[in-house]
């Protein structure tokens, strides 16, 4: 009936389908781990009654950039259900946000050293995270995030805990690969890392963001 009135190419948005989705995937991990949230990628499909319907079955925002953090605002997700990733943040933006309560997963050390700034010249307490980069045995080498084998990531995680506005809450990677063998390998080398972090650093953990390619 669709093809007859508009012509063949056109998208069916099915919220229905995409709540069951999203429940069965939430269900899946539950059985294994209750403590499992979903934080939708609104890069993936920013349509508002979509993101609305992740916020009303209890999910977070994922964030690549100042449009989808204002959109995840907009249709009321609270500031601390929405992280922020991705390689780039504006310095502007990042002020509103983090003074907002919104958690930012720092992606190289430029970012982290603004990051700094940012906290002090309001000297508030801001939420980050650090996105870990690791051998995940694809074949391919990610270009974003921290190496988890370089000092810099270390220095990193220690110098948040330091800095008198700066709460260290997580742990996050994301890598393109989306066969369930890299899933499960980048899982694998997340809790590798986690087992190397100092009693403290363990202890400020409050999520460990595993990434995403589920959907797909």
């Amino acid at each position: 009936k669709i093809k007859s009135e508009i012509g063949s190419c056109f998208y069916v948005a099915n919220i229905e389908k995409f709540i069951n989705n999203y429940n069965l995937l939430l269900n899946s991990f539950q059985r294994y781990y209750s403590k499992t949230s979903i934080a939708y990628s609104y890069k993936t499909n920013y349509l508002p009654s979509f993101c609305k319907a992740v916020l009303n079955n209890g999910g977070f925002a994922e964030v690549v950039s100042d449009m989808e953090a204002d959109l995840a605002l907009n249709v009321g997700v609270p500031p601390d259900k929405i992280f922020f990733n991705g390689p780039f943040k504006d310095k502007i933006y990042l002020k509103k946000f983090l003074r907002l309560g919104g958690t930012v997963n720092i992606d190289c050390f430029e970012e982290f050293l603004q990051i700094i700034e940012i906290s002090k010249s309001f000297k508030s307490k801001c939420s980050v995270g650090v996105r870990c980069n690791f051998n995940i045995f694809d074949g391919t080498v990610s270009r974003f995030g921290f190496d988890s084998e370089d000092n810099t990531i270390r220095n990193v995680l220690d110098r948040i805990l330091t800095e008198p506005y700066l709460n260290f809450t997580g742990l996050h990677c994301h890598f393109a690969s989306r066969s369930q063998e890299s899933w499960r390998n980048a899982a694998n080398q997340m809790c590798n890392f986690i087992s190397t972090l100092t009693t403290q650093q363990k202890k400020s953990l409050k999520y460990v963001s595993l990434g995403g390619g589920l959907y797909g």
